[in-house]
């Protein structure tokens, strides 16, 4: 599993990527991090080209200076354009 980092409108956001194949986009819920998904990546990654983001002040990735559920939709969409995906799977995940 990949550690990275991405700029997206001048805000540094931390994701894990690993696998290839379908691209499969998961996100965490409020107060966690990537790291939730670990054993999932792992267990599906031969199958699936996997990326897990850190929304913007959770999982160690820097906050938003107005986070709002508008502005996490909007940076996830942005996201999605730096990954070049046009068509993929989404999972989410919250307690």
């Amino acid at each position: 599993m990949r550690l990275k980092k991405a700029k997206i409108d001048g805000l540094e956001v931390n994701f894990r990527t690993i696998g290839e194949g379908k691209p499969v986009l998961l996100l965490n819920g409020f107060g966690m991090g990537s790291w939730e998904f670990d054993d999932v990546m792992n267990l599906l990654a031969s199958k699936y080209q996997l990326v897990a983001l850190d929304l913007p002040g959770m999982g160690g990735a820097v906050s938003m200076s107005e986070p709002s559920i508008k502005n996490f939709v909007l940076l996830v969409g942005k996201f999605i354009n730096y990954l070049g995906w046009t068509k993929f799977n989404l999972v989410g995940h919250s307690t």
